[in-house]
């Protein structure tokens, strides 16, 4: 039986300027950090590319961003490291980053965004919806088309990420307008660029808040299945450090792509191929966290499947783990 690498990775932001380094770009930081993380022993780095540092404007993209993500490329390369490089931040570690020209005076703020943040300054506005905008969708194409045809030739992009927990940033009216988001950005991606697959980092609440970026409409569009586990976030975990929450993650993403929507196993549910699980873990108790947008059946998939999915070799030894969380 031959086995696939398994891979480690990090999050990057430096130490000492977080998001505002790409305004600020030392190449000498990346360099001395890129050397930790190769030291580490981790082979794969997802950077961000902060919104309104490479669109300042939406009919232009920044060249000097593009220049500095030059060196962070050719940097990964010299130490052997793989980008996972990701778009429209967005949504980071609490505010929303929103580049001057989606704000707009007569919109709140959204009821689920903790904080705005525009040229370095917190304010008080609200932003269009990137998913529907007219301006917003042609600006997010010029930004792929641009930076994808400029780098997908070079041997450090590992992946293309459309985005970092996106519904944290704004939700799709409706989940048909959300899957025709993924579906219109992950086409332009890959008429340009077929070879790096496409990924999108959902993250728990797509498996139980229906918010318009549902698991399974994502993962028919992407390549590679994505999720972002925090149990200290889920009240549904057994604890801040729950050691099922990784593997429960893992085994229900491979029953949500084999799954129809309307709870039916079948054979692969399209195209996602590999799965990638950050940062945490989850338990999913289904009395108190309904899967959402998967179909009436899915819950009795969950209990009722898992032994046909194991022997299906999908799932493999996790399917261990669902047996004991679905009793």
């Amino acid at each position: 039986m031959s086995l696939e690498p398994f891979i480690l990775g990090v999050n990057y932001w430096p130490r000492r300027k977080a998001m505002y380094w790409w305004s600020d770009f030392d190449p000498g930081e990346v360099r001395d950090e890129f050397d930790v993380i190769r030291d580490l022993g981790l082979r794969l780095v997802r950077i961000f590319l902060l919104w309104e540092d490479f669109q300042p404007a939406p009919a232009s993209v920044n060249p000097q961003a593009l220049d500095h993500l030059g060196h962070v490329c050719d940097i990964a390369l010299e130490r052997e490291l793989q980008l996972d490089v990701t778009f429209f931040t967005g949504h980071m570690s609490g505010p929303s980053w929103v580049p001057g020209w989606m704000l707009r005076s007569g919109l709140p703020v959204p009821p689920r965004v903790r904080q705005v943040v525009s040229g370095g300054r917190a304010v008080d506005r609200g932003y269009v919806n990137p998913f529907t905008d007219p301006i917003a969708l042609v600006a997010s194409e010029l930004l792929l088309r641009t930076v994808v045809t400029r780098f997908k030739d070079h041997p450090a992009v590992g992946l293309w990420n459309l985005g970092n927990e996106p519904d944290l940033f704004a939700w799709p009216p409706t989940a048909i307008e959300g899957r025709a988001w993924v579906a219109r950005m992950t086409t332009l991606i890959r008429g340009i660029d077929p070879r790096h697959p496409v990924a999108c980092g959902l993250h728990m609440a797509n498996l139980v808040q229906d918010n318009g970026l549902r698991v399974n409409d994502v993962f028919a569009e992407v390549d590679t299945a994505v999720m972002h586990g925090y149990p200290m976030y889920a009240d549904w975990a057994i604890g801040p450090l729950d050691p099922d929450f990784v593997p429960f993650l893992c085994a229900d993403h491979c029953l949500v792509r084999q799954t129809d929507p309307h709870g039916r196993i079948r054979r692969l549910h399209g195209r996602a191929g590999p799965i990638v699980v950050r940062q945490g873990v989850d338990e999913l108790r289904e009395a108190k966290a309904p899967v959402h947008g998967l179909g009436r059946g899915f819950g009795g998939v969950l209990r009722k499947s898992v032994t046909q999915a194991g022997r299906g070799g999908c799932i493999g030894s996790l399917g261990l783990v669902l047996r004991r969380l679905c009793a």
